[in-house]
């Protein structure tokens, strides 16, 4: 499901990448997608291991904390 549904913007996306940085091995910017699509899926989990590892300081359903962290 995940590819019938997102597969085609998603290879838009890393060509648009690609286009944009001349010279880089495909392959890195294949795995740099990976890197990235991981780290906001587990941000958005919503896992409670940043609120326990924290000690309640930061919370990992505060969306306009992450929001604000991710930039503009």
């Amino acid at each position: 499901m995940m590819g019938t549904t997102f597969n085609g913007v998603v290879r838009e996306f890393i060509q648009a990448v690609m286009d944009s940085l001349p010279g880089s091995a495909p392959e890195d910017i294949y795995w740099g997608y990976n890197f990235l699509t991981g780290a906001l899926t587990l941000s958005l989990a919503e896992t409670g291991r940043l609120d326990m590892l924290s000690d309640g300081l930061c919370r990992s359903d505060d969306v306009a904390a992450l929001r604000a962290r991710l930039g503009p």
